[in-house]
């Protein structure tokens, strides 16, 4: 297992944690071990609900450091291996609820990542964006089309044309995420909702 990504199961639920390295992109090495390890979840009869937690609380301040971020290339695309939209693919399909807690920053895959997860809990400290448009890239992961069925099209397309950065607030009052608590307190809220959550959800019942 990559050193980034952390994997353990607590009464029903299973948290997989991704720790960034500051101002890294998420990369094939990562996405190839997430999907193995969401689907790995999925199987397991004991888990009835998944956390993915993303710790990431580094700021940009340039274009390069964006370009990194969204692992910007030569050919103008980003990341143009299928992998990260198979991982993406893979959460959605998942037949267990799949929660997001965003501590930090979420641009580029990692707000795609995010995008994947059925209820999104975020820190006072996260921030939201698709940078990557500022620099004629759109978002490769499905982003666009889940951005729009989660805060509807208009929203979407200022997000979308303007590569507008949002925080937690304004995220909240989008219904981009469904809480918005103190950066100390994230995990500890987002626990209590995994395993009541867990105590209600049958296998195989999320759709």
């Amino acid at each position: 297992m990559v050193d980034s990504l952390k994997y353990e199961i607590m009464n029903n639920v299973a948290y997989v944690s991704i720790d960034l390295i500051p101002y890294s992109p998420l990369n094939n090495e990562l996405y190839k071990e997430l999907a193995f390890v969401m689907m790995e979840i999925d199987r397991d009869d004991d888990v009835n609900v998944a956390v993915i937690s993303i710790e990431n609380d580094k700021i940009f301040d340039s274009k390069e450091k964006i370009r990194r971020i969204i692992n910007f290339n030569e050919n103008r695309s980003i990341n143009p291996s299928q992998i990260s939209n198979y991982a993406y693919r893979v959460i959605k399909k998942m037949t267990k609820p799949v929660l997001g807690a965003i501590n930090g920053l979420a641009i580029g895959g990692v707000f795609e990542l995010a995008l994947s997860c059925d209820l999104l809990i975020c820190s006072d400290r996260a921030k939201f964006a698709f940078p990557e448009v500022n620099l004629a890239i759109l978002p490769s992961g499905g982003g666009t089309q889940r951005l729009q069925q989660i805060v509807g099209q208009s929203k979407a397309k200022e997000l979308l044309y303007f590569g507008t950065m949002i925080d937690a607030q304004k995220a909240m009052e989008i219904n981009l995420v469904n809480s918005v608590v103190p950066y100390e307190q994230l995990m500890r809220t987002t626990k209590e909702w995994a395993e009541k959550l867990a105590k209600k959800t049958i296998h195989g019942g999320k759709y």
